[in-house]
């Protein structure tokens, strides 16, 4: 019984804690990049995958960017990510 009253739950794993919280730390506490799977129109949306699933997309600057692109996950509305392209300079500085 005295063990269970000196439970902290701060020694509690970090898996046990709330879902959503954790899954807010790894969305938006880093550059999180996703692959095009089928082309993002101008003003039209696309589809991506990340984070084992695929969600709509639409490009920042209104271009289009076809299947097969890395792109940056720059905000969220709904089911939808804004994204931008990700250039080639910015492909080989992040692998450094």
């Amino acid at each position: 019984m005295t063990a269970l009253n000196s439970f902290n739950t701060s020694t509690v794993p970090r898996q046990s804690r709330n879902r959503f919280q954790s899954q807010q730390l790894l969305m938006f506490g880093k550059k999180d990049r996703a692959k095009v799977v089928r082309d993002i129109l101008p003003e039209r949306r696309g589809r991506i995958s990340w984070s084992n699933t695929t969600w709509f997309a639409i490009s920042n600057d209104n271009l289009g960017i076809p299947a097969g692109t890395v792109v940056e996950l720059l905000a969220r509305e709904g089911n939808t990510w804004l994204v931008k392209a990700v250039t080639d300079e910015n492909v080989s500085s992040s692998a450094a």
